[in-house]
């Protein structure tokens, strides 16, 4: 647990921890914020407490048609012991508790795992945040919660919490670099007297993060076009900000027509002047690649 810094599979890993040594059937449920980075509102009593659903274990047992993974978590009663949830505790519900929190018999008949007689459900708190909740099911024959296991799940809980937080940040830093490389992009088509260009980026998986990639079609004096593919060492928004500081250099030693080689040599000064500038622990992975041409219609 915590060695990915995807949230849903972190969810996932906590869920498989919990089955079958703590209970027979496990859900991790998350604020909806999390899911994008972001971080959820705080929440107090009943009613929706938009969660949803980001892994079971195991996967492959017969859950009830509601507790389906990616499914919304319903709207919920103001039941005395959601309270004590929210306010951080682990909490264990009797079979006939848990029915009057998820609202009756008729929902239990969506909600309930068949002959469930106990469920423990723990919050997921990081420093100022609720991120969601462990619940676990115990069916017949198996034994009741003890006091102990409860302590011990506020422990996997904190743990998972944790996990799941840093999966979080990294989400959105991700999101964070995504939207400041676009920003930082030319438009995908061009239309110039010399050419019409387009082009795109697609950044690699989610788990290799966001790098400093980009292309430019800059227009020059006498019909000309310079047309320019980079690429800076490292990855998420230092990347992306060091990408947007050499592609503004590039267009504005553009306009000043020198050749492509001395073009280049001048950014190569650049890029050494960031490194110096760079947190000391960052001196050495401080570089780029870039090609950079000038396209002629007339000759």
């Amino acid at each position: 647990m915590g060695e990915s810094l995807d949230i849903v599979r972190t969810a996932q890993d906590l869920a498989d921890v919990l089955v079958p040594a703590f209970g027979d059937l496990a859900a991790v449920d998350l604020a909806r914020a999390v899911f994008d980075g972001d971080e959820p509102r705080e929440r107090l009593g009943g009613g929706d407490l938009h969660l949803r659903n980001a892994a079971l274990a195991p996967a492959t047992a017969a859950w009830p048609p509601g507790i389906q993974r990616g499914n919304l978590v319903p709207p919920l009663s103001d039941h005395p012991l959601l309270r004590r949830f929210q306010r951080g505790e682990t909490v264990v519900y009797g079979r006939d508790d848990y029915i009057a929190l998820i609202g009756g018999p008729q929902p239990a008949e969506q909600l309930l795992p068949h002959d469930t007689h106990a469920v423990m459900v723990a919050p997921l708190h990081a420093p100022g945040l609720t991120l969601g909740a462990i619940v676990v099911w115990r069916t017949v024959p198996s034994d009741p919660f003890t006091a102990d296991e409860t302590d011990l799940m506020r422990q996997i809980a904190s743990r998972g919490a944790l996990a799941i937080d840093n999966a979080r940040r990294d989400t959105r830093e991700y999101r964070a670099a995504v939207a400041l490389q676009q920003r930082l992009l030319p438009p995908a088509t061009t239309g110039t007297p010399a050419a019409e260009t387009a082009g795109v980026y697609l950044p690699t998986g989610r788990g290799a993060g966001t790098r400093g990639d980009w292309y430019d079609a800059i227009p020059l004096p006498s019909l000309r076009l310079a047309l320019v593919a980079g690429d800076v060492i490292g990855r998420g928004i230092p990347a992306s900000a060091t990408m947007g500081r050499l592609r503004a250099a590039i267009q504005t030693l553009a306009d000043l027509e020198p050749e492509p080689d001395e073009l280049l040599t001048r950014i190569a000064d650049l890029v050494q002047r960031l490194a110096a500038e760079a947190p000391p622990g960052d001196h050495d992975v401080m570089g780029a690649t870039c090609l950079y041409a000038v396209y002629d219609p007339v000759t």
